[in-house]
């Protein structure tokens, strides 16, 4: 792993998102924040500019984090992601359901920087008449963390 000494961003990857019943087609979103502090790790991604909402995700987790499988809610389990949409310059977020979705680590390399994980999660439309859930379906595969 790096530390943040070069000039040019040294993330690099993609966090697919499938929202079924959201948006019809899988979204690929790419990873442009990668860090750790040390003690907790932070990744950021959001899709290319293209003219319409755009999605940006975000997700932190302790940096100790072993490679398995974790359910949203329980004890030692980071949170699910944090899902928001960009118009123009307005910025949505929305709320996660804390106890509902899974993760799991398939590979997290902290030494080498690298992340590769499947998760789902649900998430509150605040702005659908009838607070609608979602479930997202995500897969990550991110490289270069650096620490900051």
């Amino acid at each position: 792993m790096k530390k943040e000494t070069q000039e040019a961003p040294s993330a690099k990857g993609t966090w697919k998102l499938s929202i079924p019943g959201y948006r019809e087609d899988q979204t690929t979103c790419q990873i442009y924040n990668f860090y750790t502090n040390g003690d907790v790790v932070f990744i950021e991604a959001g899709e290319p500019e293209g003219g319409r909402a755009l999605l940006r995700i975000r997700m932190r987790f302790p940096a100790n984090i072993a490679n398995k499988m974790y359910f949203y809610g329980e004890d030692g389990t980071p949170a699910p992601p944090l899902l928001s949409v960009l118009r123009g310059s307005t910025s949505m977020s929305y709320i996660s359901k804390s106890r509902e979705g899974h993760i799991t680590f398939e590979d997290f390399n902290y030494a080498n920087g690298t992340l590769r994980a499947k998760a789902n999660f649900s998430f509150i439309d605040h702005e659908h008449p009838e607070k609608k859930v979602y479930q997202a379906i995500m897969e990550v595969d991110a490289e270069g963390m650096i620490e900051k």
